[in-house]
């Protein structure tokens, strides 16, 4: 409790209604760019092709990181939310090792940040560099460092309230059920999908999807899959 008030007192529960407000922001305004999954795709495209020019032994692992990358935002998009943020009730244990590795990428975050403040002031004295661009480079570093410890102590504070043993042992229990649950209703599908996803180099079509499904049962438990995810989809916008 004591851990959960010095981050209240840090400001862990202003920032994430922040947060939350600018994440409705985000996709209101992403909502009126036409074609916004062509778009987000090609730079995803962009991205992984220059990582895999840039390595070329990693080809592979940039292919499956492009194919996750895409279903993520693709996702969001529909959600209308940044799932980083938001606990999946049905898989609740795998919210706490997404806080983890959010923590981990906000800490080097701040890492980064201080490195470079450091190099800011180290080069002015170095390089001759105008006083005006310095004050806007340490300014944007300042902010992109205030920004990354509230992050961090964000997750601190939702980790907290997750971090007693009882609260664990049930999100690993929920989650276990869940995943036999699915598993039954459409394993069939799923397996199907996955080995479409792992065979292809992009994201597969509603029609390349449909046309793997061997069998009437299969076929079934695809539109059952589809019909869960779109009640979801519906009940997760009624939340707003």
């Amino acid at each position: 409790m004591e851990r959960l008030k010095l981050y209240r007192l840090l400001g862990a529960e202003v920032f994430q209604n922040v947060v939350f407000k600018i994440e409705k922001l985000k996709y209101k305004l992403l909502d009126k760019i036409p074609n916004i999954e062509r778009k987000i795709d090609a730079l995803i495209d962009f991205k992984y092709r220059l990582l895999s020019y840039l390595h070329k032994d990693r080809i592979s692992e940039y292919n499956e990181k492009k194919k996750f990358s895409k279903m993520r935002y693709r996702k969001e998009i529909y959600m209308k939310k940044n799932i980083n943020y938001h606990c999946n009730m049905e898989y609740p244990s795998e919210f706490i090792k997404q806080l983890e590795f959010n923590k981990d990428v906000h800490m080097k975050g701040i890492a980064y940040n201080i490195g470079a403040l450091i190099a800011i002031i180290l080069g002015s004295f170095i390089f001759p560099i105008s006083s005006s661009l310095l004050i806007i480079l340490s300014i944007y570093q300042v902010l992109a460092l205030f920004i990354n410890f509230e992050c961090v102590n964000l997750q601190n504070y939702n980790l907290e309230r997750f971090n007693n043993e009882r609260r664990q042992n049930s999100f690993q229990k929920k989650t276990e059920r869940s995943y036999r649950s699915n598993y039954q209703k459409y394993g069939k599908a799923s397996e199907k999908i996955c080995e479409l996803l792992k065979n292809s180099s992009n994201i597969p079509s509603i029609d390349d999807t449909i046309s793997v499904m061997e069998t009437e049962e299969e076929r079934k438990a695809l539109l059952a899959l589809a019909q869960k995810q779109k009640k979801r989809l519906v009940l997760s916008r009624k939340e707003d």
